[in-house]
This record gives structure tokens, C-alpha cells and sequence, in this order.
């Protein structure tokens, strides 16, 4: 089941006992309407970004640019921030742009990078 409005953003996400998972929300009106999901997986030595979702009523309002903007004072000063491949509306929005610009205490990569140079440093 998915929260209405969010591509994804469910309720089964809320099930990550063994993981350091970590939800950004934005919230207006007592309601979730933007989301990042960030943490360390088990068994990584990096910290990830899995998505950003903002519900489709508040797209294209800023809420994604301030939940990045945001996000840094949550992350860990020690690991690398890697990025997952940016869907197609992540594409058109730069997201990989928008958290480069704004997380600085970190190195940020994409998925794609780490594969490259075939490490998450």
C-alpha cells in the first residue's frame, strides 16, 4: 500500500529493523508531503540516498529542494553519500546537481560513479 499521492514513499518502507534507515519528511498541514530515505545499509560502509518523493499535489513547489537543503545536518561527517540512479523526473529536476551543490561535508557520488571506479569512497 502506498501513501496517496507518492511514487515511492509506502508503508511497508517503515520496516527496516536491522538498518540505520532514516526518513527527511516534510510536513504541512499535519500531512507528510515530501519524503528523502537515507541511511546506512547493513553491511555498508557508506551512507545512501534510496529516493526523494514529494506527493504530486506539492511537485515542482520547492518542497524536494528544501528537504535537500536539509539533509546534510542529518548525515554522518565520516562516509561518502552515494546517490541511486535519478528516475526520470529526477533527471528533469537535476537531483544529483541539487544535492551536490547543497551537501558539502560529504563526498557525494551516483551508483553509477561507485560502479565506475568500482568503490564507494
Amino acid at each position: 500500500v502506498r501513501f496517496s499521492g507518492f511514487t515511492y514513499l509506502k508503508y511497508s518502507e517503515f520496516d527496516y529493523s536491522d538498518n540505520d534507515i532514516k526518513f527527511l519528511t516534510a510536513i504541512y498541514k499535519n500531512n507528510v508531503i515530501g519524503v528523502i530515505k537515507f541511511g546506512v545499509w547493513r553491511d555498508s560502509n557508506h551512507q545512501a540516498v534510496s529516493y526523494i518523493d514529494v506527493g504530486y499535489k506539492y511537485r515542482r513547489k520547492g518542497v524536494a529542494t528544501k528537504l535537500i537543503n536539509s539533509l546534510e545536518k542529518y548525515l554522518y561527517d565520516d562516509t561518502v553519500l552515494v546517490l541511486t540512479d535519478e528516475s526520470d523526473m529526477g533527471r528533469l529536476c537535476g537531483m544529483n546537481e541539487k544535492f551536490r551543490k547543497a551537501v558539502k561535508k560529504v563526498k557525494v557520488k551516483t551508483y553509477s560513479e561507485c560502479l565506475r571506479d568500482g568503490h564507494y569512497r
